[in-house]
């Protein structure tokens, strides 16, 4: 299911990309390939709790990976880790 956070929603795609959209008109804001594929099971979103802190967009995909995006940055996220 897409998660809506500060007016962006954030969904994957069939093909496994992490897309973030303006909630409101429904424009691409950015798009994060994870390159890969199979079963496709959403994000996840996580804060550290600061007004100003940390904010992330957290996928696990098929292959046993977890990918972290840093969502402050704009036009594309910031990968802030990948591990397995």
């Amino acid at each position: 299911a897409p998660i809506v956070v500060d007016g962006v929603m954030y969904i994957t795609t069939a093909k496994l990309k992490i897309v973030a959209l303006n909630a409101t008109n429904g424009d691409e804001i950015w798009r994060y390939d994870s390159h890969s594929g199979g079963v496709n099971r959403g994000v996840a979103y996580w804060s550290d709790g600061k007004p100003d802190g940390e904010r992330r967009i957290l996928m696990g995909t098929p292959d046993g990976n977890v990918v972290s995006l840093t969502i402050e940055s704009t036009p594309a996220p910031k990968l802030t880790m990948s591990f397995k």
